[in-house]
């Protein structure tokens, strides 16, 4: 991840030679399938879906500015120093609003969910939102990719409580579809979006078959990759490299650490300053 937005900020910046771009780029590849392999083991071993959820949303919200500070475009080639705010989404945004107001109208009465309700209806509610000062886009409505981290943490859960539990009450019914929509929502505009989701329901179906798990990751990589123009190839062998990686993991809880949560938005900033300020 490091070395892939490296390769996207500050070779970008410097007009640097292709090559090493395509090498950055393609090493980075690797991040995405392992992300969505931790989130699906974090799901299986958490105690608290909950809470897990809070923390992914919360962090994705923090992550929104130093992600579009980086990786926006627009911000390296600045031609005029205009400012604006936009929805240019609008309609997803009204959608994600309508359906946060009456999952809070749900659950307006249960104090055990409703802190989960507020955080995932202000963190969701963006969609499709952009500012612009004095040229710099602050906010753009491409979202980070922890915000699909969180959209599929959702649906999985979602899946889970319909497989486990049989048919809900009224209540969980609304709150699934309102809950998948917005997830949708969400998926619509963020960091790997759809694919994503795809990616990270296949390995929580076969997590326990390594080997159908890991043909799952190879078959995606391959589909998500290799019809890209020019540098399709080299982008799914670097992906591949995650198929490895998924096969030699021994399946047990390492010690736990939010150094992830940190590292990234972290590194963003930083890579968005040193390429507006310093390159």
């Amino acid at each position: 991840m490091l070395i892939d937005h490296a390769g996207a900020v500050l070779l970008y910046t410097r007009h640097t030679g292709a090559s090493l771009y395509w090498v950055m780029r393609s090493l980075g590849r690797i991040a995405f399938p392992l992300y969505a392999l931790l989130l699906t083991e974090g799901f299986g071993y958490t105690k608290n879906r909950g809470k897990y959820l809070k923390r992914l949303i919360v962090f994705a919200f923090i992550s929104q500015i130093p992600y579009s500070l980086a990786l926006c475009a627009n911000n390296y080639n600045i031609t005029e120093a205009v400012s604006s705010a936009a929805f240019n989404g609008s309609e997803t945004f009204i959608l994600a609003a309508v359906l946060s107001f009456v999952l809070f109208l749900i659950f307006f009465r249960e104090r055990k969910y409703l802190p989960t309700v507020c955080i995932t209806a202000i963190a969701f509610l963006p969609t499709g939102f952009s500012l612009v000062v004095n040229g710099i886009t602050l906010w753009q409505s491409g979202l980070n990719v922890i915000y699909t981290l969180a959209a599929s943490l959702t649906v999985l859960w979602i899946i889970e409580i319909w497989l486990e539990d049989g048919l809900p009450g009224k209540k969980q019914i609304a709150a699934s579809v309102i809950g998948l929509a917005l997830s949708g929502s969400v998926l619509l505009h963020s960091d790997y979006g759809i694919w994503g989701l795809v990616l990270i329901i296949a390995l929580y179906l076969f997590r326990s078959h390594r080997g159908i798990m890991c043909l799952a990751m190879a078959i995606w990589c391959v589909c998500k990759y290799l019809p890209t123009a020019g540098s399709g190839l080299f982008l799914t062998a670097g992906a591949l490299v995650a198929v490895i990686l998924t096969a030699l993991y021994s399946g047990r809880q390492g010690k736990k650490s939010r150094l992830f949560y940190l590292v990234y938005p972290l590194h963003l900033l930083i890579y968005a300053l040193i390429g507006l300020f310093v390159l």
